[in-house]
């Protein structure tokens, strides 16, 4: 279709060349975006690099990630004693403590 897209950051796009030398033109823009493409991997690479570091340097110094653990709900021990008994079905425990069934279930297997 002979359309040319010419970036303005990239200064060899602006040259005019020839139709007969037009495949040294993209010869030169190939070699020079593998060349930006080498360099901003690399560049990733060095980000990644120095933020598991940090994570490291933080994890040392018992740094917690993440939401602060919610605390266990006043009743919870009475109400669980219910449950495994089997005077209280897991759906009025849920309803009783307040708190949704993916929470109460994850409490459920971690106590």
């Amino acid at each position: 279709m002979g359309i040319r897209v010419k970036i303005l950051d990239i200064p060899t796009t602006l040259t005019d060349f020839p139709p007969e030398q037009a495949w040294v033109l993209e010869m030169i823009n190939a070699i020079l975006i593998e060349v930006l493409g080498a360099i901003a991997e690399n560049e990733r690479n060095k980000i990644r690099a120095r933020q598991r570091e940090g994570i490291a340097a933080a994890k040392k110094k018992n740094v917690r990630f993440g939401r602060p653990p919610k605390s266990l709900p006043d009743n919870w021990q009475q109400i669980m004693a219910d449950v495994r008994c089997g005077n209280k079905k897991p759906v009025e425990a849920i309803r009783e403590l307040g708190i949704s069934r993916s929470y109460f279930y994850k409490l459920y297997s971690d106590n």
